[in-house]
């Protein structure tokens, strides 16, 4: 009986252990996804009278917008989310210049504060007369 008893306890604990590694293993993958999904990246050029004057690959989180971003990133002054100075290069209302931007070649519809960045977003800011 007591050799039953101690097989029976073995059995059992080696169930155990087996269990709480696959578990270990099955968390520490899904981590990793999760901060591969996390780590996004995206480029953004600046360019003035037609000459680039700066382009990064930037890296950001999901759900980050483009302002958020652009400030990590850059020397950025806004006013309520329109921005109105990159990289030192301010707006000028008087000649009717100002920062506009495009994302993957599309003009932007929305304000860098509403867009929402995706992984391999290529976004070009243009100071340019309008």
């Amino acid at each position: 009986m007591r050799k039953f008893f101690v097989g029976t306890m073995l059995a059992v604990s080696l169930f155990v252990v087996t269990g709480c590694a696959t578990s270990k293993t099955q968390t520490s993958t899904e981590e990793t996804k999760t901060a591969e999904k996390s780590e996004l990246k995206a480029t953004i050029t600046l360019i003035q009278e037609e000459k680039e004057i700066a382009s990064k690959e930037v890296t950001f989180k999901e759900d980050e917008n483009l302002l958020e971003v652009l400030k990590a990133n850059f020397e950025v002054a806004d006013d309520k989310g329109m921005i109105t100075e990159i990289a030192g290069v301010k707006q000028d209302a008087e000649k009717g210049c100002y920062w506009m931007y495009k994302i993957n070649d599309k003009m932007a519809e929305l304000g860098a504060g509403e867009t929402i960045l995706k992984n391999g977003d290529k976004v070009v800011f243009t100071y340019a007369k309008i």
